[in-house]
């Protein structure tokens, strides 16, 4: 069974706030707060962990900015972890290139693809890093 767990992005300050800082709480009617007796926070963002690692060992939320290393022979552009309604899981919209352009986009299962997944950023963060 994977730990549920999440990050936030504090819009107001625009900062990245992860469980083990114990900055925010969920109650449970869902609302976000930074303590159980103070009022509920609403210029934040959760961010759910997926349960997969990059290939160096770090937490793959919501969110990220990934590069794929190790694809012998493809050019793929950066993209952004997302929750895909249509299959239940987190996914990555990724496109390749062939010798004109970017021509493929496709939807990857997280589940299928993170072991040649790197984390460069988030799309709070690091909006450049992403087209």
């Amino acid at each position: 069974m994977r730990q549920i767990k999440f990050r936030a992005w504090d819009k107001q300050d625009e900062k990245m706030y992860y469980p083990e800082q114990k900055v925010f709480c969920i109650d449970l009617s869902g609302n976000i707060r930074q303590h159980p007796s103070l009022g509920v926070i609403d210029d934040v963002v959760l961010l759910q962990f997926t349960g997969m690692l990059d290939i160096n060992g770090k937490e793959i939320y919501e969110g990220d900015i990934v590069s794929f290393e190790h694809v012998a022979g493809y050019e793929i552009e950066n993209s952004k972890i997302f929750w895909d309604d249509e299959t239940s899981s987190f996914s990555c919209n990724f496109k390749i290139k062939n010798s004109y352009n970017f021509h493929n986009s496709t939807v990857g299962n997280l589940s299928n693809d993170c072991k040649a997944l790197k984390i460069i950023g988030n799309i709070y963060e690091n909006k450049d890093l992403i087209k």
